[in-house]
């Protein structure tokens, strides 16, 4: 599979789970959160952190060590970005 398969593979799945995780589907947070970690060629640490906190907001404790070793890649001004944008994204989704 090339690089650029990859990609596209990768978008179609960020697209259906954003939907699904903005309609208040749980589990769809943390397979965000995972996708962007693990799926991407680069992994997108500002969403993957975004998503996963979003997860762990909704009671998902198993996330935490994955939301920790994001911690050790990022410096704490965008630690406290991203997590003002989970809290903006979170305040969208129906409970």
């Amino acid at each position: 599979m090339t690089e650029d398969l990859i990609g596209v593979v990768a978008q179609e799945i960020v697209s259906e789970l954003t939907a699904k995780a903005m309609d208040g589907d749980r589990d769809a947070a943390e397979r965000l959160g995972k996708t962007y970690y693990n799926l991407f060629v680069e992994p997108d640490l500002k969403m993957a952190y975004t998503w996963l906190l979003i997860s762990q907001a909704f009671g998902n404790e198993t996330v935490s060590d994955m939301i920790s070793d994001i911690e050790d890649l990022i410096a704490i001004e965008e630690k406290i970005a991203f997590q003002e944008e989970a809290s903006e994204i979170f305040t969208k989704i129906p409970k």
